[in-house]
């Protein structure tokens, strides 16, 4: 009936499966720092992942805040990582925030999944500039 009581055997398998993959994916973030390729070189016209977690957030934030027009978005991309920094209207910051910070919480959810399907690493930031 329910089988996690059943035997510590398993459990021991699934904690050394576990640990493998974590030491594997260690390893390939290893591999990936110690590349020559630190630097992102772009080209003008190349479509990047980030540019489809920065859309999604452009098209969620100006739903939601009442002067679109002055939202801008600032994209910083580092291998396998992005930080969107959102700037707006001062009277639009509790819109973006929302109550008890909900709306920006949900939105980095939102942005860290479809990041995570990209294999990004995505943070939001909220600037009062």
């Amino acid at each position: 009936m329910f089988d996690f009581f059943k035997s510590d055997k398993s459990n021991d398998e699934a904690e050394e499966a576990a640990e493998e993959r974590l030491q594997s994916e260690v390893d390939i973030a290893e591999e990936d720092a110690s590349s020559e390729a630190s630097q992102v070189v772009l080209d003008s016209g190349e479509n990047l992942p980030s540019d489809k977690v920065c859309d999604l957030v452009d098209y969620v934030v100006s739903g939601i805040i009442d002067h679109p027009e002055e939202l801008q978005l600032e994209v910083t991309d580092t291998p396998g990582a992005t930080l969107i920094e959102i700037r707006a209207n001062k009277e639009d910051f509790g819109k973006i925030i929302g109550k008890q910070g909900n709306t920006i919480k949900s939105l980095r959810v939102l942005a860290r999944a479809l990041g995570s399907r990209l294999g990004l690493m995505v943070d939001i930031q909220v600037l009062d500039e």
